[in-house]
């Protein structure tokens, strides 16, 4: 909505002259609060390169959680390529201040973040990847139903599954970074990378999918295979927990040697394992200090994401009482 009214208000590079500030002020902001960190690393790229593959290979965990999220993020992105064509046709006919207002559902990411740490801070982040993986199917089923010849129920529905979508896509992304980190910390970095790399992939693939699927066939083919798309990701949990090498029960020597090649690659980054027998000490508990980092991600966030949709919910009422759509519903719609 923001960037629509910029625009109106004057031409279309002012967005992108308000964006550069945005991110010069961003990049000041991100220089002064955190701290520097000057890593030595040791060994050859092709040694960096060589660990992703073995990291790939030896880590079923990441395989698992990058193929799902990829998935999903395929989904997502595809629904989103498709939905602003749909809202601007013949059919609905929303004019670009409407369809911005309509993009404000997507907030509900921001809520699913918090949510996320909380269940795994509580020990539910298995029920909470599972919620996220149901979630997405119904926005699917939400999204495939999404051919009323009601104008009134065709938005109301493709809100209700962007809004599914939009939380079940960030609350399984959040959920399953924080597991493949813990898996290996001492390789986060490259962890996150694969990870990463799979999640855009995905988006992207599932973006062009779509979109060739809308353009040749219309929004019910189109919203068939976002539903596919949340399909596989939830089959995909339950094959991929089925095989024995999920349960991260590698041989030991794989994974003295995965390490070892990671500390040649990485220097004096990874800490050597200790030796057996060796009793480690048990740390005292340690209570986060408050940060501004904490504060925007866990607070502001969440409390910005639950006003926003609000307010997208209102935009929408009011929306639909001035084009007569609450007239067209039946009594016991309304």
């Amino acid at each position: 909505p923001l960037a629509t009214t910029l625009a109106s208000s004057g031409t279309w590079k002012t967005v992108f002259f308000v964006s550069a500030a945005c991110m010069s002020l961003a990049f000041w902001a991100v220089y002064r609060i955190l701290p520097l960190v000057k890593p030595q690393p040791h060994g050859s790229y092709a040694a960096f390169v060589s660990a992703q593959f073995l990291l790939w290979h030896q880590v079923p965990l990441l395989r698992h959680r990058a193929l799902c999220q990829g998935l999903l993020f395929a989904s997502l992105s595809g629904f989103w390529s498709v939905v602003p064509a749909l809202l601007v046709s013949d059919t609905i006919g929303l004019n670009p201040h409407q369809m911005a207002s309509f993009t404000l559902i997507a907030v509900c990411g921001a809520i699913a973040a918090p949510l996320a740490g909380r269940l795994t801070d509580a020990g539910r982040a298995a029920a909470g990847i599972r919620l996220s993986l149901w979630l997405s199917v119904v926005a699917g089923v939400i999204a495939v139903s999404a051919v009323v010849d009601s104008s009134a129920w065709r938005v109301g529905l493709l809100l209700a599954a962007a809004a599914l979508l939009d939380f079940s896509v960030t609350l399984h992304l959040v959920l399953s970074q924080q597991a493949v980190f813990e898996s290996m910390p001492e390789a986060r970095s490259r962890l996150n990378s694969l990870f990463m790399g799979t999640f855009f992939v995905g988006g992207a693939l599932g973006s062009w999918a779509v979109m060739e699927v809308f353009s040749g066939y219309g929004w019910p083919a189109a919203s068939a295979v976002v539903l596919a798309l949340t399909g596989a990701a939830a089959a995909a949990r339950r094959r991929l927990r089925s095989l024995p090498a999920f349960r991260g029960r590698a041989r030991q020597g794989a994974g003295r040697g995965l390490r070892a090649r990671l500390r040649r690659g990485q220097g004096a980054v990874v800490a050597a394992p200790a030796r057996r027998g060796a009793v480690s000490p048990v740390a005292p508990p340690v209570h986060a200090a408050p940060s501004v980092e904490r504060f925007l991600g866990a607070k502001l966030a969440a409390w910005i994401g639950a006003l926003t949709l609000l307010g997208a919910l209102g935009v929408f009422v009011t929306y639909a009482y001035r084009e007569g759509w609450l007239g067209r519903i039946g009594p016991g719609g309304r």
